[in-house]
């Protein structure tokens, strides 16, 4: 089997907002309001996902429920804590280094501790491995903007 090499590189870098917190679900959904609220006054793309699986045993199944609709997805692998993955990616005209600056202060604001550590992942392949990282162990996907987060998926 022979593998066609793409060109990966992106516009402007991807941003990465790793969380240090174990949390729920609802506060994965709460995450996602703050995401929300501060990407879209900015005009930036984002995406987050919650984990409950170990990224090195993880593996995404389809279950076949025998109902019409988007089929159920399930994550099975060694359980871990629940956590989350964040990026952010801006436009040609605005880099989205400082939205992920104004949302790690939040969430170090609403915690009243450090919880949160900004990391540029970069424009090239290294930024679409780290896409394809957060979907494989991902049982919640959420995201928001122009930018299109699945087109970039590569699935290790």
């Amino acid at each position: 089997m022979k593998f066609k090499l793409i060109n990966f590189t992106l516009e402007t870098p991807i941003y990465s907002i790793y969380f240090f917190k174990e949390i729920s679900e609802k506060e994965f959904y709460q995450l996602c309001g703050i995401l929300r609220y501060h990407c879209n006054r900015d005009k930036i793309s984002w995406f987050a996902v919650f984990s409950l699986t170990e990224s090195k045993s993880a593996k995404r199944q389809t279950v076949k429920t025998g109902l019409r609709g988007r089929p159920k997805i399930e994550v099975s692998g060694k359980k871990v804590a629940g956590h989350a993955h964040i990026s952010l990616v801006g436009s040609k005209t605005q880099s989205a280094n400082k939205t992920a600056i104004k949302i790690k202060s939040a969430l170090d604001k609403k915690y009243q501790k450090p919880v949160a550590r900004i990391a540029s992942k970069g424009k090239n392949f290294d930024a679409c491995v780290w896409l394809g990282y957060c979907f494989k162990q991902a049982s919640i996907c959420r995201s928001g903007g122009k930018f299109d987060f699945e087109r970039y998926r590569i699935i290790l």
